[in-house]
Parts: structure tokens; sequence; C-alpha cells
């Protein structure tokens, strides 16, 4: 839709000219455009913001709303991270300057009508780190294990920070964006499109959604999650494991992820607070219907000397079986400060063999390989 002839030209001239092209049509007002999707159900409908970018956009949004199945590219001359934020807030799948038509858009549109395609594409994993206490290493667990992950597999892994108090991945990553997790959930509806412009890539097969924490967008928003479940479905379909980083989330959030996912991880210390507070997570976790062995219960920083035993620890938690990572400070520090995971700074140390067993544990169980 636009009312730019110009405009009108140059988008049908790379669609027509795509290969795979399918049939166009236009028309140059919204009133047109929603009685052509009266008619038909378009996977992209192409829209044209320019002259009034905000009050197309208000316009806009409860056409999105009303035709959730056709995905809205908003076209406009100038591109700002103002314009972007409105546009995934009413559920603009792309915001794209008009002056990478040529460039971008057939590409914009090709992965629209592959998504659809690729819906029975095999599921992926879901993993997530819960902490009984500040500290524990649930950062460094999480992120060794997804890059671990990406370095077996041929398909993507995702890592999203789902702390809001300090949004550490992006340190112990050494990276930065305006956008993050809390953007992809606060959309109304959430698609591959929408992970992928807004994820960061760490390398080709590793991305990572930042916490509202450490974004760097001007205005805070925090995580909502009602729609972590669609947000979840739709990763399923495109990485081989999604992992979420979640130490410091409330017990019923954490109810709602580990009842997602294929493996929960709740991490602690041999400490008397720690162990008593998962005790509580554990019991809380319970009463909100999570299932005690969909929990497996992390013990880091292990030492032989320390004051409580594994045996006692075994006996407090009530569970026979403790999964152990050691202590080695020195690698996890060198691997926090040149912002790398412990692969890439430290491949023979003990706690990255260990975290290595724990990723390669995870694929042989579930089979999320290709």
């Amino acid at each position: 839709m636009t009312s730019d002839p110009a405009t009108e030209t140059s988008v049908t001239g790379v669609l027509k000219s795509a290969p795979g092209s399918a049939a166009v049509e236009t028309c140059n007002s919204l009133a047109n455009l929603v009685s052509l999707l009266e008619k038909t159900v378009p996977p992209v409908a192409l829209v044209d913001l320019d002259p009034t970018p905000k009050r197309m956009l208000a316009d806009l949004d409860p056409i999105i709303t009303r035709f959730g199945q056709t995905r809205f590219v908003a076209l406009s001359t100038d591109v700002t991270s103002d314009l972007l934020l409105d546009a995934m807030q009413i559920g603009a799948r792309h915001l794209l300057g008009k002056r990478s038509i040529e460039s971008e858009l057939a590409g914009v549109v090709s992965r629209f009508i592959a998504g659809d395609a690729a819906g029975q594409r095999r599921q992926g994993l879901v993993v997530t780190v819960l902490s009984a206490g500040g500290g524990s290493g649930a950062t460094t667990l999480a992120l060794n294990i997804a890059h671990e992950i990406q370095l077996e597999t041929s398909r993507q892994v995702l890592l999203a920070d789902l702390d809001d108090r300090y949004g550490a991945v992006a340190a112990f990553l050494d990276r930065e964006g305006e956008y993050g997790i809390a953007d992809v959930l606060a959309r109304k509806q959430i698609d591959e499109e929408l992970i992928r412009t807004t994820a960061l890539a760490f390398s080709d097969r590793l991305h990572v959604l930042l916490s509202p924490a450490s974004a760097r967008s001007s205005r805070y928003l925090p995580i909502d999650y009602a729609g972590i479940n669609e947000f979840l479905t739709v990763c399923r379909r495109m990485y081989a494991c999604t992992m979420l980083d979640a130490p410091r989330v409330a017990p019923d959030v954490a109810a709602r992820l580990a009842a997602a996912s294929n493996m929960t991880y709740l991490m602690l210390q041999l400490s008397v607070k720690d162990i008593r507070t998962a005790r509580t997570l554990l019991k809380t976790l319970g009463e909100l219907g999570v299932l005690p062995e969909n929990i497996t219960l992390v013990i880091s920083r292990y030492h032989r000397r320390s004051v409580i035993s594994l045996a006692q620890a075994r006996e407090a938690l009530g569970r026979d079986t403790l999964v152990v990572v050691g202590s080695d400070f020195r690698h996890a520090l060198e691997s926090m400060t040149y912002g790398q995971p412990l692969a890439e700074v430290a491949p023979r140390s003990p706690l990255r063999k260990e975290l290595r067993d724990l990723a390669l544990g995870l694929l042989a169980t579930f089979a999320a390989a290709e």
C-alpha cells in the first residue's frame, strides 16, 4: 500500500524479479488495503508510512490486530529508533528504509514465506536455568551450554537473558544493543522475523536476546511473560536450543518457564542459605504443578573441603542425584574478563569440560542435534 508512484515502482520491480516471485497487488490507502485483506490472506503486506509515519502507525494498529495471519512490513524514508519501537509495539514485523528496498526487500519477504514453509521443521529444545542464590554461576552455565550446543549442531542456538535486574549476559559476551527479550514479548504477535531482527549475533550460530537491564533503549520496558509460550513455540522452530537465563524470576514465572522447558536447572552452592532457598523454591514449584523430576539440581563451585558435604546436601534437598560443577574461579573470571565463552579462552579448563559434558548430555538425551 502506497500513494507514492516511485515507491510502488521500486517495490513491484524488486518482487516481480525475485526468484519464485508471487503475485503482487497494490492499493493507495489503508481503506483499500482492508478491502483486499478481506478477500484474500497474503503472507506479507507492505505499508508505506510516509509522509506521516506516526499517524500511519496509529491507523495501522487495528488492521494488524484484525488480520493476524498476514505479516506487515512498514516502509519509511527515515528509520529511527523511536519509529522502529513504535512499529514493533503495534505488531509490524519489520521496518525497512526506502533506500534499502532494492537491496533488502526480497530477502525480508522470502524469509517470511520460508518461515511458513518450514513449519514442520524439527522442534528444538528449551532449557531454563534458575538460581537459588546470587553468584551461583547460573549465567556462566547458561551461556556456556548454549555455546557448546551451537558448536555441535548445524542449527542456530538462542540465549535469552531474563534477568531484568542486572542483565549479565551482555557483559559476559561483550555485546551491546538497543532492544531485547522485553521488546519481543511486548509484541501482540511473535514470529521468526521479529526474533531474528531483535536478537544480536554473537556468532553465526549463537544469537542473544538482551535483558531490559542491559538494552540501551531510552525507554525501559519490563518483561511481560504473557506471551512467553508463543515466543517459545516460535523459538522451537527456529533454534536447536533456546536457553533461558532466569536467575531472579518470581516463583510463578519460574513455574511457567519450567513447565514449558525440556530441562530446567536449579543452581545452588553448598551453603545453608542456598540449600534453604532451593528447598523453598522446589516446594513452591511443586505446588504450582511442576513435577520434581523436571528440575535438575546443580551444585556449583564445589570443592571437596566444603563445610557441607554432598551427602548432607542430598539429604537436606531430598534428592538422590545432584549434578556437580567444580570450582574453577580463575578460568570463569578469565572468560568474563575477555567477554568470551570458556571454549574460546580456556578450552582445556576443568569447568569447560564439565559444562561441555552437560551440553552433550542434553543433545544425546533429547536428540536435538541434526
